[in-house]
C-alpha cells in the first residue's frame, strides 16, 4: 500500500517539476533548485504519514 502511496508522490513531483521549470526558466539554477527542494519536500512530508 505504501509502495503504491510513494509512486503516486513521485508523479506527483515530476509533474510539479515540470510545471515549475515552465516557469522558472528566467531564474538562475541555485534559485530554482532550492525552490523546488522546498517544494518537494513538503509534499512528501504532507503523503508520508504512519499509515
Amino acid at each position: 500500500m505504501a509502495a503504491y502511496i510513494f509512486e503516486d508522490v513521485i508523479k506527483e513531483i515530476e509533474q510539479m517539476i515540470e510545471k515549475e521549470e515552465l516557469f522558472l526558466n528566467g531564474l538562475d539554477e541555485e534559485t530554482i533548485s532550492t525552490r523546488l527542494n522546498s517544494q518537494n519536500r513538503s509534499m512528501i512530508s504532507m503523503h508520508m504519514r504512519p499509515l
